[in-house]
This record gives structure tokens, C-alpha cells and sequence, in this order.
């Protein structure tokens, strides 16, 4: 009955929807796009985004230049943003399914799980729009949360932790779409 909740709570994540793709609105060529005589150069890893906006600002003739927020989001984005979130909304689905399963080990192991993704996204740069980061910070925040009331009270069967855990799920799924719906409308212009 606790875990229905909590996977009710996180199913919505998924309606939020992480479809920002690299190719669908960026300004820039994605890496499985640029091409040196006819052979597709290989995806090196992702660059800090400070790094990829110096160098589109140095990229003369382009009409691109790194203060531009399309230009700004979609180094974040497109260099370990898009990453972040997406391992997030997959912890949530993980910790989804293991709620509606009713599986309180499963939850425990995908709600730490969820923790390690929360914990690798707050060591990555700052969304580089101030309501955009406001919802990053919250989002990353309340995932924290989620996950530790979510594994200590799978593991106790605690009804009060799961209670906290449904809440801040709840809280996580609209901080998600917050994200998103922003990153998007930075995006489009």
C-alpha cells in the first residue's frame, strides 16, 4: 500500500518527458554529425561547458557566440546535462518499479542507486539559465531526499520514511518537468 503511492508518485516523471535530444534543436553539429574527409569523427568525452562555450566563442564566422543562452544551454545540455537527467528519470523508473512491485529490497538497492545519480549530477556545472538552476537545485535536492527516506525506510519497512520518501517523489516529478520545460523554452529561442 505505502510503495503504490511512491510509485504513483514517480510513474509522472516519465510523462515529463526527457525527449531533448542533441540533434532536435541545437545550433550546434552533434559529434555523430561532424565529419573530416567522409568519416565520422569519433564522440570524445563531454566537455565542461565553461570549455565548450570558449571554444564556440572563438569559432569566427560562425554567427554563434558563447553568451548566447540557446548557445549556453545546449553546452550544458549537450555536455552531460541531458546525461543527468536522463540518469535520473531512470533511477525514478527503477525505484518505480521496484515500489509497484511492492519489492521493499529492490526499492532500497534503486533508491541508492538514485542517490549515486543525484550525487553525480550536483558535481556537475550549473544550468546556465537562473530559473532553470533554481528547479536543478530543488530538483537535486528533494532526488537526495527521496532516496535516503526512500532506502532507510524500504529497509525498516518504516511507514513514516516511505511517507516522506512519496512526498519528496512528488516533489522531485514536478521539479523534473520544471527542468525540462524550461531547458526546452531556453531551446526554442
Amino acid at each position: 500500500m505505502f510503495l503504490c503511492a511512491a510509485a504513483t508518485g514517480t510513474a509522472a516523471i516519465a510523462a515529463a518527458g526527457l525527449i531533448m535530444t542533441p540533434s532536435a534543436t541545437s545550433p550546434l553539429p552533434t559529434p555523430q554529425t561532424v565529419t573530416a574527409s567522409g568519416a565520422t569523427v569519433p564522440q570524445g568525452p563531454p566537455l565542461p561547458q565553461t570549455v565548450a562555450a570558449s571554444l564556440v566563442g572563438s569559432a569566427a564566422g560562425t554567427g554563434l557566440w558563447a553568451g548566447d543562452p540557446v548557445v549556453a544551454m545546449t553546452a550544458w545540455r549537450d555536455n552531460g546535462g541531458l546525461t543527468h537527467l536522463t540518469a535520473i528519470g531512470d533511477g525514478f523508473t527503477r525505484v518505480a518499479d521496484a515500489a509497484g512491485r511492492q519489492d521493499a529490497v529492490a526499492l532500497a538497492v534503486a533508491c541508492g542507486r538514485l542517490r549515486t545519480a543525484v550525487d553525480a549530477a550536483r558535481a556537475y556545472d550549473a544550468v546556465p539559465d537562473a530559473a532553470a538552476q533554481r528547479s536543478w537545485a530543488a530538483l537535486l535536492d528533494h532526488g537526495a531526499a527521496a532516496a535516503t527516506a526512500g532506502t532507510s525506510g524500504a529497509l525498516a519497512l518504516d511507514p513514516s520514511q516511505l511517507s516522506v520518501f512519496t512526498t519528496q517523489a512528488n516533489l522531485v516529478r514536478d521539479d523534473l518537468t520544471a527542468v525540462t520545460d524550461r531547458v526546452r523554452a531556453v531551446l526554442a529561442g
